[in-house]
């Protein structure tokens, strides 16, 4: 019926600032520094309170497990402690309940304000393995993770509340720290099933789980979100409702740890694709066969519902090879997707001609527009940009583009700016800053080096190995990823520190794996969240993809 229960007014020109309710009990933070608990048994009775040294920014009453509902004490309470964050000082406090008495306190190190704590029980297959955890959200996107000890005593009732209450001993240990977003955080609990988890609210959603008693982070597909409400009915069980900028979100939290697989009918053979972030799209290069007769096309997709935004037919016997989106020298807000293609000929053992499309990311409505097109003396079989150039693999060449624009201003062309030779077949370019890896058909890698000041491309070394190139990637400067159509993966490592010429010249095969898949692509990234530990960067991963499916 909502009818009112019980009410507290806060002394006359003081405001209530931060509350907590669990398990039969009220925990009220008042403007004038004072802490306030109360007992809802029958109304509101005032059990204790305490006076802060600072304003409280935040409190949290730790949930007991398998706890009645926050208006039901007539069942004994399991040990319930208080969590509070203090500005000024920047610090957080655990209280006894209901004695409020002070149990610990930490500083944060930090010079960012706590705005939410939350306690959260990460349970594990062996209950010893299951651990307590305090959750501090900071205000700068950064969150908190205090393991909670202590050992707990028998203590009688205080008056006003039924049942056995017991007081511990508490201490906070195996601090760490993850960068979730930018923004300030909000925590709120949540069930998916049977499993407990937190939403954290910011310019990053993510989702708090556990595993074996460890804490587990996984990013949530929104934008933003500012609060979060858990609620059932039986036709929306575990339902969230999440209130983002300008929309009110009904939805519920899938399976964590679940990689997620939704098939989408082409009709068409996909070649090649990229993701467009700014229009939320993907470009797919695809092919179909329509009489005898093999068809290419390049097309925008909605990265949501898969429809067709946009597409472009390539000229009979013109094959798609490659795609890359990148923006060139000058304004960067422009998107440019770059295709490049080879004309098929049966006559030829390998493709005397191709193209370079250059297509401008336009509005919504209209796709893409194709802004100009640059013939190439064969085919295309990679591209990629560096230092706001471009990088094309045409045929045993590796060629130099320029995005010039006309003198008027008005319309803008590729120009070849430098080639370099000495390969069989140019199949895959990478670059990062100055330097180039390139995969070979059968010379294995070589790195280059790009000059911005001449303008040209030099060899700094190469794998002398006959590896037959399937993929290429950078773990870093020194470091490289090849994969070869043996099945293998293996690392090559530059000799920066070698005494002779001879020897920095020379890749060194430091690694090598027998993966048993034919690997067709590397791409930085990883499967799940990956998050920054006590300010340390997490370690890169790299993802890579095979001809028979598997990531």
């Amino acid at each position: 019926s909502f009818a009112l229960f019980a009410a507290w007014p806060p002394p006359a020109g003081v405001s209530i600032s931060k509350a907590s309710v669990s398990a039969g009990y009220m925990l009220c933070a008042t403007s004038d520094k004072w802490l306030r608990l109360f007992s809802a048994a029958g109304g509101l009775e005032q059990l204790a309170e305490v006076r802060t040294a600072h304003e409280v920014a935040c409190v949290s009453l730790r949930e007991p497990p398998h706890s009645p509902s926050a208006m039901d004490v007539d069942e004994p309470a399991r040990p319930l402690y208080a969590a509070v964050g203090l500005w000024t000082e920047l610090s957080v406090q655990i209280l006894a309940i209901p004695s409020l008495e002070l149990l610990v306190s930490e500083l944060l190190g930090s010079e960012v304000i706590p705005r939410s704590l939350l306690f959260y029980t990460a349970e594990a297959k062996d209950p010893a393995d299951s651990k307590e955890y305090l959750l501090c959200a900071l205000g700068d996107g950064q969150l908190m993770s205090f393991v909670v000890e202590g050992v707990a005593e028998s203590e009688a009732t205080a008056s006003g509340a039924s049942g056995a209450v017991e007081r511990a001993s508490v201490a906070l240990s195996r601090r760490k720290v993850v960068a979730l977003g930018t923004q300030p955080i909000s925590l709120y609990p949540f069930s998916a099933g049977s499993t407990q988890s937190v939403f954290a609210c910011s310019d990053r959603p993510a989702v708090v789980h556990s595993a074996n008693g460890t804490l587990l982070f996984s990013s949530v597909n929104l934008d933003a979100a500012s609060h979060v409400a858990s609620f059932s009915s039986d036709g929306t069980p575990d339902c969230l409702a999440i209130a983002a900028e300008e929309a009110l979100i009904l939805g519920t939290i899938d399976e964590m740890r679940k990689l997620h697989v939704k098939h989408v009918p082409l009709g068409e053979q996909p070649r090649r694709l990229c993701h467009l972030e700014a229009a939320r799209a993907l470009v797919v290069l695809t092919s179909a066969v329509d009489d005898e007769a093999e068809r290419h096309f390049v097309r925008l997709l909605d990265e949501l519902t898969f429809e067709r935004l946009f597409e472009y037919e390539l000229q009979p016997s013109e094959a798609a090879c490659s795609l890359l989106s990148t923006s060139f020298d000058g304004p960067s807000s422009v998107v440019y997707v770059v295709v490049g293609t080879a004309y098929v000929r049966q006559e030829e053992a390998e493709p005397t001609e191709g193209r370079l499309l250059v297509f401008e990311l336009a509005e919504r409505a209209v796709g893409m527009e194709l802004r100009h097109e640059c013939a190439t003396k064969g085919a295309v079989y990679a591209v990629e940009t560096i230092r706001g150039k471009l990088l094309a693999g045409v045929n045993n060449k590796l060629q130099l583009y320029s995005w010039t624009w006309s003198v008027e201003g008005t319309s803008a062309s590729l120009v070849l700016r430098y080639e370099h030779c000495g390969h069989i077949l140019v199949l895959y370019v990478q670059s990062r800053g100055d330097f180039i890896l390139v995969g070979d058909l059968m010379k294995s890698l070589a790195l280059l080096q790009y000059s911005a000041a001449t303008g040209e491309i030099h060899e700094l070394a190469r794998d002398y190995n006959a590896n037959w190139m399937t993929a290429v990637a950078f773990l870093d400067d020194e470091a490289f990823l090849g994969a070869e159509n043996g099945y293998n993966l293996f690392v090559a490592r530059k000799n920066s520190e070698a005494a002779t010429d001879e020897e920095r010249l020379r890749l060194d095969v430091v690694g090598e794996f027998h993966l048993g898949e034919f690997v067709n692509r590397f791409r930085k990234g990883s499967l799940t969240m990956q998050v920054a530990e006590g300010g340390a960067a997490p370690l890169p991963t790299i993802l890579f993809g095979t001809v028979n499916g598997v990531l």
